[in-house]
């Protein structure tokens, strides 16, 4: 059973905030996120520059699918249980995600503790602190994206001790396999950002020295290390690429 909301401006602010938080694996947002009374859609957005760089649109899809699970923890985090539906109108191509308001839903600790990741969650390539992350950190990371259609496979490279990398594994590469990867990627993200831990994206496996099994379609790959002693505050996210948050039949709502 769908539900209309009345969005007021600071709930708004709270899915805006979040999504516009989400990694953006080719730099600029490739989504844009449409408020509606029943719950929100989040679309496709095409940049042509950066499209020259991912002309698969994996990147594109990974990311969306990141940005799709920071705005269903949103969601949840205002008291609302939802039903997420991945491509749900064929004919529309570029509607990732359609996210519907169930009912009323107290939110867990848990994903309190995830949102509050959201806004330290911190971008890019970096060399990580001392000490190698335990099995029981891995293994809460692992959990966190590990779905039936998501499998993640913990590997090294060989060459550091003090980063364990987690790929983050499809039964196929179809554009649904990719956005379910990347809401995968987030959970684990911030679940890791949760533990204390920092971590970044690779869209690419390292070029040599990767040990572990891999079977399956490897999507995107998530370092996990301990943050090291320069670790400063979290950085903005980018804001490139124009409104990544609009109210449905209304002018386009910039936080």
């Amino acid at each position: 059973m769908k539900h209309d909301i009345s969005w007021s401006n600071a709930e708004v602010g709270v899915l805006a905030r979040a999504t516009g938080r989400a990694p953006a694996l080719q730099g600029s947002r490739p989504w844009v996120a449409e408020i509606r009374p029943e719950g929100a859609e989040l679309y496709e957005r095409f940049d042509g520059h950066a499209s020259r760089h991912d002309p698969s649109g994996r990147r594109r899809m990974i990311s969306c699918g990141a940005a799709l699970a920071d705005l269903d923890l949103a969601a949840h985090v205002l008291g609302w249980a939802t039903r997420v539906s991945l491509f749900p109108e064929p004919e529309r191509p570029d509607l990732v995600a359609r996210v519907v308001a169930t009912g009323r839903a107290e939110a867990t600790d848990d994903e309190v503790a995830l949102y509050s990741a959201i806004f330290r969650r911190r971008s890019g390539r970096r060399s990580f602190g001392p000490g190698p992350v335990t099995e029981r950190e891995i293994e809460a990371v692992v959990n966190a994206g590990t779905t039936p259609a998501t499998r993640i496979t913990p590997a090294r490279t060989g060459h550091s001790a003090r980063e364990c990398l987690l790929i983050v594994l499809t039964p196929d590469d179809t554009r649904r396999d990719q956005v379910l990867a990347g809401q995968a990627l987030q959970r684990m993200w911030l679940t890791a950002v949760s533990a204390g831990l920092a971590a970044g994206a690779l869209t690419e496996p390292p070029r040599s020295g990767l040990t572990g099994e891999v079977a399956g379609c490897p999507q995107v790959i998530l370092r996990v290390g301990h943050p090291g002693i320069d670790e400063g505050p979290s950085a903005p996210a980018a804001r490139t690429g124009g409104p990544h948050l609009r109210r449905s039949g209304r002018a386009a709502w910039r936080p």
